[in-house]
């Protein structure tokens, strides 16, 4: 099954893709800070343009994935736009 949505305005521009029960999204977020509010699902984000502050840790192509938590706070700050892929390796298909 293959599964996608858009969000292209606004600071954070998406898009999301759902491959036989997996959940990815790409895209870029505008420079500014973000409170994104609390995480409800797990999301492991990877830059992979410029540098993204994500709960105050810096984040460039160059690093690991940030793994955000159930329960997180997620805020985002970043000096110019920034592009990401992320997934959400707890996404379940009902």
């Amino acid at each position: 099954m293959y599964e996608h949505k858009t969000y292209l305005y606004g600071d954070i521009q998406s898009i999301w893709i759902e491959i036989d029960g997996h959940k990815f999204s790409f895209g870029k977020i505008k420079a500014g800070t973000h409170d994104l509010g609390t995480a409800t699902s797990r999301e492991c984000i990877q830059i992979t343009r410029g540098i993204l502050y994500i709960n105050g840790a810096g984040y460039t192509e160059n690093d690991g994935p940030c793994d955000i938590k159930v329960g997180d706070n997620i805020t985002f700050a970043n000096k110019e736009d920034v592009t990401y892929i992320c997934c959400y390796p707890d996404f379940q298909v009902e």
